[in-house]
C-alpha cells in the first residue's frame, strides 16, 4: 500500500511495482489504517516529506499499531534528521530518501521480505533503541551509485556495451570501481549465466603467470602439474583482467595473439585451444601512454570499446547518496550532521570511491553510541600520517 499525498506519486510507485505486487494508493493515513483492519498488506510505503516529527511519530504509530506482519517503508527528503530519527523510533523498518529511485525501492523490498521468512531478525515490530535500522538507496553493493550526469553516462554506456561481445578497456583511477563496472557489463551481457571471471594482475608472480592464465601441461617445469588455464575454465564467460599494466610484455606478447585468435596453447604444449570468452580489461589512465607497461599492439585489440570512470572529485554530488548506501550496508540509521556532510564534500578523495567507503565505515563504528555521526566522526585527515600517501596515490 502507498500512503502518499502527491496522486501522480501513485501512479510512478505503481509503475515501479507493478511486476511484483498488487498496489493500493491512498493520500490518507485513516484510510490506510482501515484497509489494514480489513485486510493484509506486505508492505506499506508512507510518504512523510510534508510531516512535522510530531506528525510523523503520530502517523507511523497508526500504521504501525494496525501492521500485522507488513513492514512500514517512510520515504522523505535525506537531510531531514528529525524525521528520521521520529520515523524509525516510532517504528519504520526502513527510511528512503526521496526521489526514491526504482531499483533501491525494489531492492528493499526483497531485503525485507527475506527478513520476514526468517533470514533475519522480522523487523515489522518497532525496534529498540539500541538497534539498527536501515537507510535504504540500493541493498547491493555490486551497483555503481550515483545520480550525476558523470554516473549516469557511465550507466548508460555500460548498458549499450553490454549487449555487444567486443573487448572493452576500462579506465580510471585507484577505487572507482573498475571490477563493479566490469561485473556490471557481464550482468547484463547475454553471457550473464556463464563465469565471470576476475583476474587481479598485480598479484600474479611473474614465473607463473602464463601457466594461470593459459594453463600448463605436466612437466612444463619444476613441479608444474597439468591444469586448465583461465580462458578455458571461463569459457562462455567474461574475464575480467585487473591491472593490466602489471603483466610482463612477454604475457602480454601470448595475450595478444590469443585476443586476435581466441585461441591459446598450454605452456609445454603446442596444441591450441580454442574458447569463447568476452575480454573486459582495466588500468589506471596513467599507464596507458608508457610502453615499459604497455604493448601499443595489445592495447590497438583491447581498446575496441572503452568505458572511463570518472574520479569521485568530478562528481562530489554523489558523495550524500554513496554515503547513504555504505551506511546502508552497516545497517545504520544514524543520520549525519551538516557539517560532517560538509567535511566529506570538501574533500579531493585520492583513493575515490573506496576511500569514501572506508571513511564512513570507520565513523559508523566510532558513532555507535551517539545518535548522529558528527563531524569528529569523519577521520580523514588520519589518511595523512603516512609519509608520501598523496604523492605516491596522485604521483
Amino acid at each position: 500500500m502507498v500512503v502518499n499525498q502527491q496522486p501522480e506519486d501513485h501512479h510512478y510507485y505503481s509503475l515501479i511495482l507493478s511486476d511484483r505486487y498488487q498496489t493500493e494508493c491512498t493520500t490518507k493515513v485513516d484510510e490506510a489504517c482501515q484497509r489494514l483492519a480489513e485486510e493484509a498488506f506486505s508492505f506499506v510505503l508512507l510518504d512523510i516529506s510534508s510531516c512535522s516529527p510530531a506528525e510523523c511519530r503520530q502517523q507511523v504509530g497508526l500504521l504501525c499499531a494496525r501492521l500485522r506482519r507488513a513492514n512500514l517503508v517512510c520515504t522523505g527528503p535525506a537531510e531531514a534528521t528529525e524525521l528520521v530519527i521520529a520515523a524509525v523510533k516510532s517504528g519504520a523498518s526502513h527510511y528512503l530518501s526521496t526521489p526514491v529511485q526504482p531499483a533501491g525501492l525494489l531492492s528493499s523490498l526483497l531485503q525485507l521480505s527475506s527478513q520476514a521468512v526468517g533470514e533475519d531478525t522480522p523487523s515489522y515490530a518497532a525496534p529498540p533503541a539500541s538497534s539498527t535500522v536501515v537507510i535504504s538507496h540500493q541493498a547491493t553493493e555490486s551497483t555503481l551509485h550515483g545520480s550525476s550526469q558523470a554516473m549516469r553516462q557511465v550507466r548508460e554506456t555500460i548498458a549499450l556495451y553490454a549487449q555487444d561481445d567486443a573487448s572493452v578497456l576500462i579506465v580510471g583511477d585507484t577505487g572507482t570501481g573498475k571490477e563493479l563496472a566490469a561485473k556490471a557489463i557481464h550482468r547484463l551481457s547475454p553471457r550473464q549465466h556463464s563465469p565471470f571471471v576476475p583476474v587481479d594482475c598485480a598479484s600474479l608472480p611473474e614465473t607463473l603467470a602464463e601457466s594461470i592464465l593459459f594453463g600448463a601441461e605436466k612437466g612444463a617445469y619444476t613441479d608444474a602439474f597439468q591444469r586448465k588455464g583461465i580462458f578455458e575454465e571461463a569459457d562462455s564467460g567474461t574475464v575480467f583482467l585487473d591491472e593490466l599494466a602489471e603483466l610482463p610484455l612477454c604475457v602480454q606478447a601470448k595475450l595478444l595473439r590469443t585476443v586476435e585468435t581466441r585461441r591459446c596453447s598450454r605452456l609445454g604444449s603446442h596444441r591450441q585451444i580454442e574458447f569463447d570468452i568476452r575480454l573486459v580489461s582495466a588500468t589506471n589512465a596513467r599507464h596507458l601512454q608508457d610502453e615499459r607497461l604497455f604493448r601499443p599492439d595489445l592495447l590497438s585489440r583491447l581498446d575496441t570499446l572503452v568505458l572511463e570512470l570518472p574520479p569521485l572529485r568530478a562528481h562530489p554530488e554523489d558523495i550524500p547518496e554513496l554515503t547513504t548506501h555504505f551506511m546502508n550496508l552497516k545497517r545504520v540509521i544514524k543520520p549525519l550532521a551538516s557539517l560532517a556532510l560538509e567535511k566529506l564534500q570538501s574533500w579531493h578523495w585520492p583513493c575515490n570511491v573506496r576511500e569514501l567507503k572506508n571513511v564512513i565505515t570507520r565513523a559508523c563504528v566510532l558513532a555507535r553510541n551517539k545518535e548522529i555521526i558528527g563531524i569528529d566522526d569523519i577521520q580523514i585527515s588520519q589518511l595523512q600520517r603516512w609519509t608520501g600517501y598523496q604523492r605516491t596515490l596522485l604521483g
